[in-house]
């Protein structure tokens, strides 16, 4: 693409611009409605199904948890990209532990911003065939991708902790199977009629294509990233410096060969309101940009700092105590040890390696359907989303204790 990217004249690269960011936004657009019902309004919709989980439960006189019945009646059986991504890296895996001197290379790996140069063409290639493949998982709105040091890191480190790719593997190949018999035992215990099982069926839908429209958006922005790089080397800015202009602002740049006010763009990166009306475009700065936000009334969440116990939904059952590590970037994942609490204003792609450490994952941001819920129900990880002001009453070292059955996360002990 970079290479038919730097031959295209600036009209045919505008119409793909455009072609691209269109296409996003009618994916963008799928799905949008469905889950902004399922987790509007605090969760009223989820919190309704786990009510219903509690009255059969009642009926029937059963002693199953209703937390975990809500749980596995809107867990989806459909595979997410990030399982399928996780499935082909452990067939790599497999691929090295089972070739002997490839396992010795990575066993002593040090280097990993290159693949080495002894492993056999065979592996070499499905390497570089997965990295390609998958590198835009973690990219988000801006980026970046995946290097290919991120994927030879983590397999080397499976391969020296000596985990069984087989057995992993199989894990995620059965766990469609497993979920599915699950909610077979669970409608036939508690005679769950057919219609209640529509909407569960149809809430677990809605969340497996939350994530799915999510992770198409991701790699959209991915793709879109190697155009804006072209776009931006024409315009003589910076990737993030064209961010700051609008679609019809960069068309009309490249159609008539312009060059973008620069000045124009440093006021925007320091406050932007951006306005649509009449179906059209406009953006407000500086004084104009503050006149506008004082105009309008915006509702800021108390915070109560007596309070000691919070609460949000029940995204994935379970119970968990544990250390607090707020992480909200990338770059704060190094905190994570195995076993704390992870407290996130929301979660995407890029955390996942820490949410995998997680006792307990909690987020102020998104219900059922949100990133956090999903990946939490994959890797079986209590989870309580929700909770709007929790990165701003616990710190990090805090003891706190997760009921996610009941989406409650309490502070034990403050770190001093």
């Amino acid at each position: 693409m970079r290479k038919d990217l730097k031959k295209a004249t600036n009209k045919e690269l505008s119409a793909i611009y455009l072609k691209v960011l269109a296409a996003y936004e009618e994916s963008h657009q799928h799905s949008l409605g469905s889950t902004w019902y399922v987790d509007n309004y605090g969760g009223t919709f989820a919190n309704s199904l786990l009510e219903k989980a509690k009255a059969l439960i009642s009926v029937n006189n059963s002693k199953l948890n209703p937390a975990e019945v809500f749980t596995a009646l809107t867990t989806s059986e459909k595979t997410s990209f990030g399982q399928k991504e996780e499935l082909e890296s452990l067939e790599i895996v497999q691929k090295i532990s089972e070739d002997k001197e490839a396992g010795d290379i990575f066993k002593e790996l040090k280097d990993y911003s290159k693949v080495p140069a002894n492993l056999k063409p065979s592996l070499k290639e499905a390497i570089l065939k997965h990295y390609e493949k998958w590198r835009w998982t973690p990219f988000g709105y801006l980026g970046p991708a995946y290097g290919i040091d991120y994927y030879l890191s983590v397999w080397s480190g499976l391969i020296r902790e000596g985990i069984d790719p087989k057995k992993e593997i199989k894990k995620i190949v059965d766990r469609p199977k497993e979920i599915k018999k699950q909610k077979a035992d669970l409608i036939k215990k508690l005679k769950i009629p057919k219609d209640l099982q529509k909407v569960y069926e149809l809430a677990a839908d809605i969340t497996f294509l939350k994530g799915y429209r999510k992770d198409s958006c991701y790699f959209a922005f991915f793709v879109l990233d190697k155009i804006m790089n072209e776009i931006s080397k024409r315009l003589g800015l910076s990737v993030k410096e064209t961010h700051m202009l609008l679609h019809t602002e960069i068309e009309n740049l490249l159609l008539n060969n312009r060059k973008a006010d620069k000045a124009e763009i440093k006021r925007r990166k320091i406050h932007a309101v951006v306005i649509r009306k009449n179906n059209k475009l406009s953006v407000l700065t500086g004084e104009e940009a503050d006149k506008f936000i004082k105009s309008k009334t915006i509702k800021k969440e108390e915070v109560k700092s007596s309070e000691d116990t919070f609460k949000g939904t029940c995204a994935c059952s379970g119970y968990a105590k544990g250390i607090v590590k707020i992480v909200n970037q990338p770059e704060e994942m190094g905190k994570m040890k195995q076993g704390d609490i992870m407290v996130s204003h929301t979660t995407f792609p890029s955390l996942v390696p820490a949410m995998k450490k997680a006792a307990a994952i909690v987020t102020e941001d998104g219900g059922i359907t949100c990133h956090a819920a999903i990946v939490a129900r994959e890797l079986k990880t209590p989870c309580v989303t929700g909770i709007k002001v929790i990165t701003q009453v616990v710190k990090d070292e805090d003891l706190v204790e997760v009921d996610a059955d009941k989406g409650i996360v309490k502070i034990i002990k403050k770190a001093s």
